[in-house]
């Protein structure tokens, strides 16, 4: 498999995850590589609509 398959629910649910795991540290400007990583992961699923 060449891409990452989820469902609806399934998508929601990570978003979910990792806006309780970092929180407001998402919207900062200066981001550790870690929250960084997690706010394009959340950005690509959220706003691109995958």
């Amino acid at each position: 498999m060449s891409r990452l398959r989820i469902t609806r629910a399934e998508r929601d649910k990570l978003v979910q995850s990792l806006q309780i795991s970092f929180g407001k540290k998402m919207e900062q400007t200066d981001q550790n590589l870690i929250v960084s990583s997690a706010t394009v992961l959340r950005d690509y699923l959220i706003k691109k609509g995958y």
